[in-house]
Order: C-alpha cells, then sequence, then structure tokens
C-alpha cells in the first residue's frame, strides 16, 4: 500500500515529526501531544495558570506526529502504522 503522503519509494525523512503542537480557536488555546505507546492524542488547555488535561483521545496505531489547520479547527494526526492521517476536530 502507498503512504498517501509521500510514495513508498522516496526516502523518509523523519525531520518534520511534531509530537506536540498548538491550538488556539474560539474555545481557547490548546496543547496537543502524541502518546504513541498509547496510541492516544492528550489535549490540555493553556491559559494563565499551568496546562491542565482536558482529553485523552483513542486515535490508532503509532501517532507520531500532529499539525493543526491554519484557522484551529481541525487537528490533523499521523499514524506511523497504518500510513495515514487522522481529523480531529477540536
Amino acid at each position: 500500500m502507498q503512504n498517501p503522503i509521500q510514495p513508498d519509494s522516496a526516502p523518509r525523512d523523519r525531520s518534520h515529526h511534531k509530537p506536540l503542537n498548538l491550538v488556539k480557536n474560539k474555545k481557547g488555546k490548546f496543547a496537543y501531544v502524541t502518546v504513541g505507546g498509547l496510541n492516544q492524542v492528550k489535549v490540555y488547555a493553556r491559559g494563565d495558570g499551568p496546562p491542565h488535561l482536558v482529553a485523552t483521545i483513542p486515535v490508532g496505531h503509532l501517532p507520531h506526529g500532529i499539525w493543526p489547520s491554519g484557522d484551529g479547527t481541525r487537528v490533523y494526526i499521523a499514524l506511523e502504522m497504518a500510513e495515514l492521517l487522522k481529523q480531529l476536530t477540536p
């Protein structure tokens, strides 16, 4: 099965992996963190005080990268073993 992001024949550049990314939208400011060993994404609210956990989301096998959309309405998670992206709506 070909990787939908890049062909299998292309070299795999792992420098773009982001296990943490920040999202700001009308609901507030959040940090999304992939936890590959647990197949989860943890969501922390960011504000004036210390960040606090607001959600733990099961996402599939080995999440290893996370990127928000420009407007903060979607978050994309790369699943390494499934070779696909999963979309979350914050």
